[in-house]
């Protein structure tokens, strides 16, 4: 199976369920030398992924609230999920809520909880997702879309870290770290009046913005193995890989969905596929039609060493994108890569993690393996 989310590469993470249902899986934060918990964001050498994770290393360690913002599908949960595995608090719970997902009072009742006979239908107190958080983070998608009064009542969350339950009269201490995400202009809603300034500032300690699919080209051919594994998985259907028509028809596309498009493209071609690659001729013709982007295809990241740094970062630089490059033309297959590069593939699989390439989807025989 791939370490990608399973939303948004994997968006970014799985689906939410019903509204409001809190996820809390994430371990402690290991010892270095332990899990690399960035490598479920899967990008190339040369990639702006790259520059953004080591930002997002930096930042993690710190207690501040972050504010992601990236169109729909770019993997902001991923990253938030990140933020709060590399953090102190990662023994602590992680929460999730799409605060677009139900109207402004359920959301506020979701969120701080309710006392019972608070309104019809409170038939029992109910502990809000703040409140399951406590010594956690919580993450608030769609930041941009709650109400004013809401916004009101999140800022006296931020500043004082106390929350009173819908219907409940004493205030409550609560101890998060808030990590919200929006695909919407936070700042030029703020200007507008739409969007309380305190809070803007309060949410935004520090801000990452998430680039789409189509300004990080070079990623795609790995994303799109990591979900046509996940696909295998999903359905019990298996297949070799793309043609490099098809990778190249992939790369070309600006996926205005991003990651959530790419995945629905995928699922669509190994459902419908009679061969054992899946070709461009599966791809919708609103996709197969796209136009290269400019400068020429996307798909093939030239390979050209680093102009700075070192000799021996120049030749590790251009030793990853070998391995990449090598990799992706031969499907994720590890033992005919290896042969072409003259390698055991154990040795590869160890290049790999020293490259930090681990997100790429090898196989090995029948069965697809992780480096």
């Amino acid at each position: 199976m791939t370490k990608i989310d399973r939303d948004d590469l994997k968006d970014l993470a799985p689906p939410h369920g019903r509204p409001g249902a809190p996820r809390q899986d994430s371990p402690p934060v290991p010892p270095p030398g332990g899990k690399d918990c960035l490598a479920d964001i899967v990008r190339a050498p040369g990639s702006p992924m790259n520059a953004l994770c080591a930002q997002l290393a930096q930042v993690a360690p710190h207690d501040i609230p972050v504010l992601l913002s990236g169109e729909s599908g770019t993997g902001k949960e991923l990253f938030a999920r990140a933020l709060h595995d590399l953090s102190p608090r990662a023994s602590k719970p992680f929460v999730a809520e799409n605060c677009a997902a139900m109207p402004g009072e359920l959301l506020e009742s979701e969120l701080f909880g309710h006392r019972k006979g608070a309104f019809t239908g409170a038939v029992r107190d109910h502990k809000g997702l703040f409140l399951r958080a406590d010594g956690g983070t919580i993450f608030l998608d769609e930041i941009g879309e709650v109400s004013a009064s809401f916004q009101a009542k999140l800022l006296r969350v931020l500043q004082e870290g106390e929350l009173r339950p819908v219907g409940g009269t004493e205030w409550r201490k609560v101890d998060v770290r808030v990590v919200a995400a929006t695909n919407r202009d936070l700042a030029q809603a703020r200007n507008a009046g739409h969007f309380r300034e305190d809070l803007y500032f309060r949410l935004a300690g520090m801000q990452i913005h998430i680039p789409p699919l189509r300004e990080r080209r070079m990623d795609i051919p790995l994303i799109a193995h990591c979900l046509l594994q996940e696909a295998m998985a999903a359905f019990g259907r298996s297949c070799q890989g793309f043609t490099a028509e098809a990778l190249a028809k992939l790369a070309e596309h600006d996926w205005p969905g991003n990651v959530r498009e790419l995945r629905n493209a995928i699922q669509r071609m190994l459902l419908t596929s009679q061969s054992p690659r899946l070709g461009a001729d599966l791809l919708t013709w609103r996709i197969s039609t796209s136009p290269p982007p400019p400068g020429g295809k996307a798909a093939q990241e030239p390979l050209l060493p680093p102009l700075t740094g070192t000799l021996k970062e120049r030749m590790k630089a251009m030793e990853a994108l070998i391995l990449r490059d090598t990799l992706i033309r031969h499907q994720g297959n590890a033992k005919a890569a290896a042969k072409e590069l003259g390698l055991p593939v154990m040795g590869l699989r160890t290049k790999l993690v020293h490259h930090g390439l681990e997100s790429i989807p090898i196989t090995t025989g029948n069965r697809s393996s992780r480096s």
